[in-house]
């Protein structure tokens, strides 16, 4: 179980670092717009809305990274991936984002600044509980939930400096992720 959370977990950080122009809910008309509105709807966990602005050649892929039902479902079976949905924060601070260049239909967004990711404690633990349960611990003991939060390092908090070049493309006159 240890390994897989910290997979889910790293998952989540790494695809909110370098996909986070995936997100939907904002403007797509001009590269910069459709990078911000993702953040916002990072922010404000519209998972099911991400895929809405990746480009065709990506959006199968996106969808299913960004289904916790599905991502979760292998590596924490029983998990209420609604109450995981709400146990996690993200926030984007000293965002800066700027167009870097564009040429056609082509376009790349630089993004710069911090990303903060955090689980509430509390409701990791039971979300552990639950995990332990669905996989055939009878008696969940305050000592195992302890020993499987010890072994994915007690971590509720994660901070990541962002520096990345995002790549869009115009389709259909929407700008969109395509990395």
């Amino acid at each position: 179980m240890t390994t897989r959370f910290r997979f889910g977990m790293a998952l989540i950080l790494a695809l909110g670092v370098v996909l986070a122009g995936c997100g939907g809910g904002g403007s797509t008309s001009d590269p910069v717009s459709t990078v911000k509105a993702a953040t916002d709807a990072m922010q404000a966990k519209q998972w099911d809305k991400i895929a809405d602005y990746a480009c065709a050649a990506q959006k199968e892929e996106i969808s299913k990274q960004f289904n916790f039902a599905e991502s979760l479902a292998g590596s924490l079976p029983g998990i209420d991936t609604k109450k995981f949905s709400d146990a996690l924060t993200i926030k984007f601070s000293n965002l800066d984002v700027k167009e870097k260049s564009r040429s056609g239909d082509k376009a790349v967004v630089t993004m710069t600044g911090k990303i903060d990711m955090n689980i509430d404690a509390t409701q990791l633990k039971a979300l552990v509980t639950q995990a332990l349960k669905a996989s055939g611990q009878a008696d969940v003991t305050d000592e195992m939930i302890n020993l499987a939060l010890g072994a994915i390092g007690n971590q509720t908090s994660f901070s990541e400096d962002v520096n990345s070049d995002l790549n869009l493309v115009n389709e259909g006159g929407k700008w969109l992720i395509c990395d």
